[in-house]
């Protein structure tokens, strides 16, 4: 929504636009920014611009790419929230992974490599916000900076990557057990198998003597 900084703007009208902008949903970020005497806010997929109708155009670059890298983040939030509360259920298999939890080990290995691609997502859409891209021009470039500062857009991914970094070490602990695992059973079989051939190699030997009585 754009504001034009002439005209008369009513109590009511503020009211309405308030609740406007406080109905965006889409993501959590709230960011405002102040570009000389221009008001941009940010309220997940709402925005508001109270500026000259000609800095207009300007803005809208900066605004979009930092709402559409935020929309991301807010994915991958979502995301991690639901793989955190999954991990509660399978702390247990990083301490005492069972042989009849092998079933699961081609669906934790990939859940592993999903989580480093995870890991590098969101740190493309955090080092797309921080490192704009050249083609946007310097106003659109600084807006995006002053929208991640105020928005705690850092804290946000760092605490998601955070969690990200426990998520990886516990489902990489579980995936290297079970491999231990694995080899354990594959080791136990080829015993189980040499205790087999000798117990039938010494039925041949002495198969004869009990067969001469």
């Amino acid at each position: 929504m754009h504001i034009a900084t002439t005209g008369v703007f009513r109590l009511e009208d503020r009211r309405k636009t308030e609740e406007w902008l406080n109905s965006g949903k889409a993501s959590p970020a709230v960011g405002d920014a102040l570009m000389q005497s221009d008001q941009i806010r940010l309220r997940g997929d709402r925005a508001l611009i109270i500026a000259d109708a000609k800095r207009v155009d300007e803005y809208l670059p900066g605004l979009a790419v930092f709402a559409y890298n935020e929309k991301r983040i807010s994915d991958l939030e979502a995301k991690i929230v639901k793989l955190w509360e999954q991990m509660r259920g399978d702390i247990p298999l990083t301490e005492s992974s069972r042989l009849g939890m092998l079933g699961r080990q081609s669906a934790i290995d990939g859940l592993v490599g999903d989580l480093a691609r995870t890991r590098m997502s969101l740190t493309a859409a955090d080092q797309a916000i921080y490192l704009p891209a050249p083609t946007l021009s310097l106003t659109a470039q600084r807006l995006q900076n002053e929208l991640a500062l105020t928005s705690r857009h850092a804290d946000r991914v760092e605490a998601l990557d955070e969690r990200l970094e426990v998520l990886e070490d516990n489902y990489q602990r579980i995936s290297d057990r079970m491999y231990e695992l694995k080899l354990h059973r594959r080791e136990l079989i080829a015993e189980w198998m040499i205790v087999l051939l000798l117990f039938a190699e010494a039925l041949a030997l002495l198969y004869p003597l009990l067969a001469a009585r």
